[in-house]
């Protein structure tokens, strides 16, 4: 098969296709730039008095006008076993290739002429193999991955469109350019612009959902004689450079948000809570009133901060207890102690007790003692306070007598309490010491070991021991 771009070269290309109607395996060579044709091996090589008949297609012939010699080489015999080389040459005319007519490219137009936005596009059409074709469209269609739009053999184009697209068939011939066109509708167009010069009306949802998407309107109303409704999760005014204008009444049937300040110049009506209580949000009240006709409830702890001034022009009523932390001044009665706490208690009255504590808070010391009967008699002491009792009994006897000793203790005072029996009988002598502090407060004094105590005077002599039962029968 001559090959080169000469006059007498056959093809500009190597290579092609080759059959038979025989069954012949015909395969192009392109180290000798040349067909084999070899017969079945079921026919054993037998050729009947009809001899061969072999194709040759898909060859790019030059296009230099001349004659090129086609060399045919057969390898045969008569009979079995006696093959001899035989050569033939067949000579073939090139002529320039003839114009081919405009008509006969044509049917160029898309699978689906409708579709919506980012599906699939299938182009197709028909012509000659010999021509080049080239597609061309706007930004609104997107080829598919491995899709070329020049130089395309297989008559095919597939892409997605976004937008309404016209595409554009280009083929030449000759010196000239033709052009085909095809255009593919799109149900939900995307676009990145639209102008309206009339009225815009959408039957349907109108959607400006993506990020940093924005939509501009100058005003905003509902629907003729009814308000506007607007059904969302809340609704977010970022510029703080502008304001919302509301003509007439603003129903929110969920939350409403707003980043900024919002100035109401009329009244405010809230039919359920109202919240601010972000981090270092504050609410500000020329005057808080209840309900008419009602009291105005707290339903919260309530701090009154520093060079902040509570003025109560008419009664004030505490159900609970009043906590100060500074300085409270009350022109009327006021209660302001506390619950009491035990700090200790014994029984039987052996031994005695020295139990040590330290006040939390301001308060007061209450240490009782009790006597079964006129041969029992002790003290209780509270130093810290500089108050010290010493018990008394009358004769009566079965008779059970209580005593208490009070002493005032400051917060953040040491103090120690003391219990000792100065009877020998004293199985029903029993007592303890309460703390009752000044103010509302669940904390008790904290007890101290010996060595953390203040320097105290705590060596007191004991009270002396009552004289013999006088007359009158008192001790």
């Amino acid at each position: 098969m001559p090959y080169g771009t000469g006059a007498h070269d056959l093809v500009n290309v190597q290579g092609g296709q080759g059959s038979s109607p025989d069954n012949w395996t015909v395969t192009w060579e392109s180290a000798k730039s040349a067909f084999l044709a070899v017969p079945p091996s079921s026919s054993g090589g037998t050729v009947g008095p009809a001899g061969v008949q072999l194709t040759l297609k898909g060859l790019h012939i030059n296009t230099r006008p001349g004659t090129a010699t086609i060399d045919i080489a057969e390898m045969t015999a008569t009979t079995p076993g006696s093959y001899s080389m035989r050569r033939d040459e067949c000579s073939v005319t090139k002529f320039p290739r003839p114009a081919v007519p405009a008509q006969n490219v044509s049917d160029f137009a898309a699978t689906t002429p409708e579709v919506n936005a980012g599906n699939t596009v299938t182009l197709h059409w028909t012509g000659p193999q010999t021509l080049t074709y080239s597609i061309a469209h706007g930004t609104g269609a997107t080829p598919a991955t491995g899709q070329t739009e020049t130089n395309i053999t297989n008559f095919t184009w597939k892409g997605t469109v976004t937008r309404d697209t016209t595409f554009h068939l280009h083929y030449r011939l000759g010196e000239t350019t033709h052009t085909l066109t095809a255009t593919v509708a799109v149900n939900n167009p995307r676009l990145t612009g639209l102008t309206v010069n009339g009225k815009l009306y959408a039957n349907d949802d109108v959607h400006a959902t993506g990020g940093g998407k924005i939509v501009r309107i100058r005003e905003l109303l509902g629907p003729h004689g009814g308000p506007l409704t607007i059904n969302s999760n809340g609704i977010h005014y970022i510029e703080k450079a502008y304001g919302v204008d509301l003509a007439g009444a603003v129903t929110a049937r969920k939350t409403m948000t707003v980043d900024g300040s919002l100035t109401v110049n009329g009244a405010v009506e809230a039919n359920g809570d109202v919240y601010a209580t972000g981090k270092d949000r504050i609410v500000r009240i020329r005057e808080l009133r209840g309900p008419v006709g009602e009291h105005l409830s707290i339903n919260s702890s309530t701090d009154f901060l520093r060079e902040c001034d509570v003025c109560v022009s008419d009664s004030f009523r505490v159900g609970g207890s009043l906590v100060s932390n500074g300085l409270a001044e009350f022109k009327g009665k006021a209660r302001i102690i506390g619950s009491d706490h035990q700090l200790c208690s014994f029984s039987n009255g052996s031994g005695g007790l020295v139990r040590s504590f330290t006040a939390p808070t301001d308060g007061l010391v209450i240490g009782y003692l009790r006597s079964g009967s006129i041969y029992e008699y002790g003290s209780i002491e509270i130093v810290g306070a500089r108050v010290r009792e010493v018990t008394g009994f009358t004769d009566r006897i079965a008779t059970t007598y209580w005593h208490e000793l009070v002493g005032p203790i400051r917060m953040g005072e040491q103090f120690t309490v003391r219990f000792k029996a100065l009877s020998d009988k004293h199985s029903y002598m029993s007592g303890g010491f309460l703390w009752r502090p000044v103010g509302l407060t669940s904390e008790k004094p904290t007890e101290v070991s010996p060595d953390d105590l203040l320097r105290v005077d705590v060596s007191r002599e004991d009270p002396p021991a009552c004289d013999t039962a006088k007359q009158d029968g008192t001790a």
